[in-house]
């Protein structure tokens, strides 16, 4: 899944399927970093990498391969249902 938005990228993860983030917006820059996914956050600077993966087939399948999940259903428990925990870093950024 690839994506410049915030939400389905949130349900792709939820239902194991990898996601990148292009030229994102700073709440989903946040979000990605709290969760430990800052890699797949590509923006303009990055995206002479972003091409090379898209473009070779073994690299795709690695990354498809290798990709580290967060732990979604810990992250919802921890927010206890809301999105307080992710208010708390935005406050500075948005």
């Amino acid at each position: 899944m690839i994506s410049t938005r915030l939400h389905v990228p949130m349900v792709s993860l939820q239902y194991g399927v990898p996601t990148i983030s292009v030229f994102c917006e700073s709440k989903t820059r946040v979000l990605f970093q709290l969760m430990g996914l800052e890699r797949m956050l590509y923006s303009h600077s990055r995206m002479g990498e972003f091409t090379s993966l898209i473009m070779s087939r073994s690299k795709l399948d690695a990354f498809r391969r290798d990709y580290l999940f967060p732990d979604c259903e810990a992250a919802g428990k921890n927010s206890a249902g809301h999105l307080r925990i992710l208010r708390e870093p935005l406050r500075g950024v948005v």
